[in-house]
């Protein structure tokens, strides 16, 4: 099996690839603490998560190990911190925390996801009251290449007159397709958007349609000249 993803940042036309991991293994959280509310005027009559949630988000982020290159590469990404509501008489007893975490491999996404469970358990204890729920989500396997799909696709790429380059360390996002490579033989190349092309996901990005052309022909090539 084989997929493309266009990259901004790299030469319209240019396709990038590698062997083993080319797609961290991410899952995200969200994390419900619930106390009890209390008159403003009263906080110490209700139970806060605010303590809780402070220490919760101080030593998760703290599990992160930013480099790319080391196998224990792995991240935690606050993506919303959010306690009480706007009601200004009110001493917050509910909040949430939302997260994403990843990794180089699923192995290690799991073990993260264990710290994780393990680490709220544990905080909330601390606090008579306080209670919690975690919900897991939107999980993207981690996508590994298998060496000899990463032949085939720098040879046809080659094959078209396109340039091909060696990518060192896995994409730090997660990707759909990395759920097709648990089962099969396969792998995910990079196709170049452009040097000046937005990042993904970036609020002035747009496709370039003339890179399906590209694309095509690589698809074209792995299809007329290898039989599997």
């Amino acid at each position: 099996v084989y997929a493309l993803h266009n990259i901004p940042g790299l030469a319209k036309g240019s396709v990038t690839c590698k062997a083993d991991s080319f797609t961290c293994a991410v899952i995200s959280c969200e994390i419900q603490l619930h106390g009890k509310t209390s008159h403003a005027a009263e906080p110490e009559k209700g139970v806060s998560p605010f303590p809780c949630a402070k220490k919760i988000c101080e030593q998760l982020l703290a599990l992160s190990d930013t480099d790319l290159h080391s196998d224990n590469y792995q991240i935690v990404t606050l993506v919303e911190l959010h306690i009480g509501e706007t009601a200004y008489g009110v001493a917050a007893g509910d909040g949430v925390l939302r997260l994403t975490i990843r990794a180089k491999s699923d192995q290690q996404l799991q073990s993260l996801k264990k710290q994780t469970e393990d680490l709220v358990a544990t905080e909330t204890k601390q606090t008579a009251g306080l209670n919690y729920e975690i919900c897991w989500l939107e999980y993207f396997a981690g996508g590994n290449n298998a060496a000899k799909a990463v032949e085939v696709v720098k040879k046809c790429v080659t094959a078209c007159g396109l340039k091909y380059v060696e990518k060192e360390v896995p994409f730090t996002w997660g990707e759909d397709f990395g759920l097709l490579t648990q089962h099969y033989t396969g792998a995910l190349f990079g196709l170049g958007s452009g040097e000046d092309c937005p990042a993904l996901h970036h609020q002035d990005y747009d496709f370039p349609d003339e890179i399906l052309e590209y694309g095509i022909k690589v698809f074209s090539n792995i299809v007329e000249n290898y039989n599997f």
